[in-house]
């Protein structure tokens, strides 16, 4: 499933009207735009990806009709703008020939990551709950997590009674990752 919305996801970048401007300029060849295409892909994908298990009834690999309409709403407001912001930078990059916007979006791919990894993986390995993880729900991590996670796909076994990182989570950890790793190379080749 996930090949398959990279596939298209693809497609749409080479005909999105943004990328065939960059085509459209002298300087970057139809090579270059399917390799700008190639580098905001994976950032891409990860927000799309967020999106939509986000707002989507996916149960069981989500259970957003367990979360408010309000919390959905600032989940995706909050963190969509800053998930989609190493794609622009990839552009920019691209665009002006250079690298500073470049690293700026590794950086920031990379800090999304360490976000991610610490809400979800710092509770279930180490038993500490990061500050925001409950952003002004007024529960804690454990509540928030058994009332909007523990009827999901969990794979991994239990540690005591710490709340596990959902499939869902991984997945979207594993784009996460896959997003940096893309940014990071791109950065360190132009």
């Amino acid at each position: 499933m996930l090949t398959a919305m990279a596939v298209r996801l693809r497609g749409i970048l080479r005909t999105h009207p943004g990328v065939t401007a960059v085509v459209a300029t002298k300087s970057v060849s139809p090579t270059v735009a399917q390799q700008i295409a190639d580098r905001i892909g994976p950032p891409l994908l990860t927000v799309a990806y967020f999106a939509m298990t986000t707002l989507v009834d996916l149960a069981p690999l989500n259970n957003v009709t367990a979360a408010t309409r309000r919390e959905k709403t600032i989940e995706v407001a909050v963190n969509a703008p800053v998930m989609t912001l190493p794609a622009v930078l990839v552009l920019v990059a691209a665009t002006l020939h250079t690298v500073v916007p470049a690293y700026a979006a590794a950086g920031l791919e990379l800090l999304i990551v360490l976000g991610g990894l610490a809400l979800w993986w710092l509770p279930y390995l180490a038993g500490v709950t990061v500050p925001w993880a409950t952003a002004g729900t007024g529960e804690t991590w454990a509540q928030l997590h058994a009332r909007t996670y523990a009827r999901t796909i969990v794979v991994l076994p239990r540690i005591g009674n710490r709340p596990r990182p959902n499939l869902e989570h991984m997945i979207l950890h594993s784009l996460l990752l896959a997003a940096a790793a893309v940014t990071f190379a791109y950065a360190s080749n132009i």
